[in-house]
């Protein structure tokens, strides 16, 4: 298991997806004890539209920069992509 999460297809989209986590978090938090309701959909403060594409979209980009010789394959953007969303879906 240990050496299936230092496989940079894996690792790097999950770190995006801690980041992502995070700012999620911290936005709910926020907007809770500001005294609106951060269930409430179609509100200016429903960012999820912008931050998911946002960490697909970098967590992909890193892994096909910092890793993989300026080359993705349509799998390898598929599973960076899917294992993001995952996370953050699951989290």
């Amino acid at each position: 298991m240990a050496e299936l999460l230092r496989h940079p297809l894996i690792r790097v989209p999950f770190r995006y997806a801690i980041i992502g986590i995070v700012l999620y978090g911290t936005l709910f938090l926020l907007l809770y004890f500001l005294g609106y309701n951060p269930l409430v959909i179609g509100r200016p403060w429903d960012f999820g539209f912008f931050l998911i594409p946002l960490m697909v979209f970098i967590s992909i980009k890193d892994f096909k920069s910092n890793y993989n010789d300026g080359e993705l394959r349509f799998w390898q953007g598929m599973s960076g992509g899917f294992i993001t969303y995952f996370f953050l879906a699951v989290f």
